[in-house]
């Protein structure tokens, strides 16, 4: 008995002669061994499969591993080795291109995009940065910019000089404290369109020391190096006249002056329902 391809390789290399007894002997003459080849197949194995514990006769080993549930297979999504009994499980659960959805937008996506998808999604709930209310990421710069009682804003006269940032609930504190000084800059901001009928940039803020009384028309007056002459005046008259933007700050300060107004009338009354209130309370007691 010889291997096959070793008993065809003695006989090409020796001249066609039997390397037992020399004698001719051509590729013709030689048979399989079906006996041994029988043997051969008899024999008893393990699945080489791990962790399969399957035994079986050498010929039906090919059946066995085209039905071993212990048989790794590619996955077809992401290509990954699986074990046949696993994959089913792998593709939707664990596989990282399965398709998942997005319970915020319902958008589909692969799951390794997951983290991505989360990130951008406008209807995704996050936390405002400044008063930590829940919202949706597509409402949070509309709220921020609108009704945020945290977020920092500017004055309402920072287009006339004031450079002071608040959050928002303390704006109406702000204006009330600083009515004065407002209309400082207003009157500045005015006086300079006047002169100049351009519109000039917003003014530096006046320093704490400045006094917050109301300076009086002389002041104003006086700041401005005095009164000039109408002969003197270098702006035609067309210039002179009120524009539409003079026209529109001028009843801006007359509804700050009435709200003005109205916050200290709401002051007093506050002053005098607590003094009832106190009033009350003695007589109780």
């Amino acid at each position: 008995r010889f291997c096959k391809s070793c008993i065809e390789k003695s006989i090409r290399d020796t001249g066609q002669r039997c390397p037992v007894d020399n004698e001719m002997l051509s590729e013709d003459q030689l048979f399989p061994d079906n006996f041994a080849k029988r043997e051969i197949l008899s024999l008893t194995i393990r699945c080489p499969n791990a962790d399969c514990a399957e035994k079986m006769e050498l010929r039906h080993l090919e059946n066995h591993l085209a039905q071993c549930q212990f048989t790794t297979v590619p996955c077809p999504q992401c290509l990954q080795a699986v074990r046949k009994s696993c994959l089913e499980e792998h593709k939707t659960v664990e596989c990282q291109r399965r398709l998942v959805s997005c319970p915020d937008c319902v958008t589909h996506f692969f799951f390794d995009e997951k983290e991505l998808h989360e990130q951008q999604c406008l209807f995704a709930s996050v936390k405002c940065q400044y008063c930590e209310l829940d919202l949706i990421r597509d409402h949070v710069e509309s709220h921020c910019d609108t009704d945020c009682p945290k977020a920092p804003i500017a004055c309402n006269f920072s287009i006339f000089g004031c450079k002071e940032r608040m959050q928002r609930h303390d704006l109406a504190q702000h204006m009330q404290e600083f009515t004065q000084m407002h209309m400082r800059y207003m009157a500045e901001y005015l006086r300079s369109l006047s002169l100049n009928g351009t519109t000039p940039k917003p003014l530096r803020i006046l320093g704490p020391s400045i006094s917050t009384e109301d300076p009086g028309p002389a002041a104003l007056v006086s700041a401005c190096g005095g009164v000039r002459p109408a002969t003197s005046c270098s702006i035609n008259s067309a210039a002179c006249q009120p524009t539409e933007d003079i026209q529109r700050l001028r009843e801006m300060d007359g509804r700050l002056v009435k709200q003005d107004h109205q916050l200290r009338e709401l002051i007093i009354l506050k002053e005098t329902q607590a003094g009832q209130l106190a009033e009350l309370r003695r007589r109780v007691s």
